[in-house]
């Protein structure tokens, strides 16, 4: 199950955005409150510490110190989500730590025994001079993503969500699955950010503000729960363009153009349907553009904060405290369980709340409507 990979940190834009949200200083406190175990790997001195459903292992107690906390708010959404029994799947989560020499280079996750069998899931952190010399070499550009994006442990919550899917089907993951590199495809895309959204209340405060802002962009409940995520895109978000992709036209939010569709996957000038074959719905697929005109302040120019997969991050986070306030937490775990199953929505939302898909819906946008600052 174990096998250590080398990450070439210049060919790995996702990796490097993934753990490019500012991570904690480090205090004495922070420090000191780790219980941790100084383990001896082929001479190279690593530190390890453990938590519900993980073992945590760095070269440092500062690295242990960035990420412990981030993991332990994670673990316990997914025990409160699916229920205290359903405590994460066991893992090792190994960290590698790039500073500013290092990006560019090839950097060793810390290394465990090779006698363990539970799966190992690779993070990456950057220190602080790291961030600015990535920020540098971006043009201080960052990518408008919200939320998983930029999560350095989205890893992690993949491979729990993973295992997760494995219990709900009865049917194993593949390697890369089961060790966070790929997304499960049996796991909604709306599931993990909007298990980050439970975890960190300041950026799922910031998601329902935000869409709160766009209501005209927001995808329709039913189609944010069973599409895919969309991929990630460096977009240039000060015209609204997305840059083309697979879609057709390419995502020019000023004039909401959109793609063709009619082939799968994500495109800058799509839905984000993800093989639906629906495009043409203006700029980044939504959020860029109004629907099918200028864009939706009117001004070609002017900024679009949520579009493409912000939106979707965004829109699942809010889905998350939308469903927490009707029917608590165990709501959001009924729905992915169900899913994963491959039960109806109508279905799951009859049995949850005694009310069909399009009661939920307007329920969702009453919802949406009442968190718009006046």
């Amino acid at each position: 199950m174990h096998s250590t990979r080398f990450l070439c940190v210049a060919a790995a834009p996702l990796a490097i955005a993934a753990c490019s949200r500012p991570q904690p200083d480090v205090t004495p406190a922070m420090l000191s409150a780790i219980h941790v175990e100084v383990r001896l790997i082929n001479g190279e001195t690593t530190f390890v510490t453990r938590g519900s459903g993980y073992e945590l292992v760095a070269r440092s107690k500062r690295e242990l110190a960035m990420i412990e906390p981030r993991l332990d708010r994670e673990a316990a959404s997914i025990a409160r989500v699916f229920g205290d029994t359903a405590t994460p799947a066991p893992l090792i989560v190994a960290l590698r730590e790039i500073t500013a020499q290092g990006i560019g280079s090839y950097t060793l996750a810390a290394p465990v025994p090779s006698t363990i069998a539970l799966p190992v899931v690779d993070v990456t952190v950057l220190d602080a001079k790291g961030r600015e010399a990535l920020e540098k070499r971006s043009g201080g550009e960052r990518p408008e993503w919200a939320l998983t994006r930029t999560n350095p442990t989205l890893p992690v919550l993949r491979a729990w969500m993973s295992a997760r899917a494995s219990t709900v089907t009865g049917k194993p993951a593949t390697s890369t699955e089961v060790t966070g590199e790929t997304s499960d495809l049996r796991v909604p895309g709306w599931s993990l950010p909007a298990l980050e959204a439970l975890s960190d209340d300041s950026a799922a405060n910031a998601a329902v503000a935000a869409i709160a802002q766009h209501e005209d962009a927001l995808y329709p409940l039913s189609q944010l729960l069973t599409m895919p995520s969309p991929e990630p895109m460096f977009a240039d978000t000060r015209r609204g363009r997305g840059g083309a992709g697979e879609g057709g036209e390419g995502g020019d939010g000023g004039e909401g153009r959109g793609g063709r569709g009619g082939i799968g996957g994500i495109g800058g000038g799509r839905r984000g349907m993800g093989g639906m074959g629906r495009g043409g719905m203006g700029g980044y697929g939504r959020g860029g553009g109004s629907r099918g005109g200028r864009s939706s302040r009117g001004e070609e120019d002017h900024a679009a904060p949520l579009q493409g997969a912000a939106l979707f991050d965004a829109e699942a986070a809010a889905a998350a405290r939308y469903f927490v306030a009707r029917g608590g937490d165990k709501l959001v775990g009924a729905v992915a369980d169900a899913q994963m199953r491959g039960d109806a929505l109508d279905q799951v939302f009859e049995k949850q709340l005694s009310m069909t898909t399009a009661q939920v819906e307007a329920d969702w946008l009453a919802w949406v409507a009442g968190h718009e600052k006046k």
